[in-house]
């Protein structure tokens, strides 16, 4: 095929391609507007649900902060997570004194690991520049009628 007519077969492509889309564009807004209301109810119920789900998170972080329990009622569950805050120049400090930084920078997912992984009690002795926090999440269940 010449280049003229791949040319040619090229722009009547787009052109097709521009109807198709003015055509598509055309259905979505006409569907967007004969649909208004039942689109602005499923938009409602979705922020509905969203809000309704943080209530019930924080309600049972609350009673887990009392509490303790990790699974305050069927369809929810607490999962506890380990946040850690460090000096950063105490820590690269630390890893040269362990032979764990080679360069100038500290390799924060090693570090990260190590520190997590340490008892608490030799973390506080070997590394009191880092503080670790518990960070509980609320989790649901996807199909909540099923689990209650």
């Amino acid at each position: 095929m010449a280049l003229l007519d791949q040319l040619t077969a090229l722009a009547q492509l787009r052109e097709t391609a521009k109807t198709a889309k003015a055509i598509v564009t055309g259905l979505r807004t006409r569907f967007e507007v004969d649909n208004a209301l039942a689109l602005a109810s499923a938009r409602n119920a979705e922020i509905a649900v969203v809000q309704a789900e943080e209530l019930v998170k924080e309600a049972a972080l609350i009673e887990y902060g009392e509490t303790g329990n990790k699974t305050p009622e069927r369809g929810i569950q607490i999962k506890v997570g380990a946040q850690f805050k460090y000096d950063e120049t105490k820590a690269l400090e630390w890893a040269r004194e362990h032979n764990l930084a080679f360069t100038y920078t500290l390799d924060k997912v090693l570090f990260g690991k190590i520190a997590l992984g340490m008892p608490e009690e030799q973390r506080a002795r070997e590394m009191p520049f880092v503080k670790v926090e518990e960070m509980p999440k609320a989790t649901l269940a996807v199909d909540l009628l099923a689990a209650l």
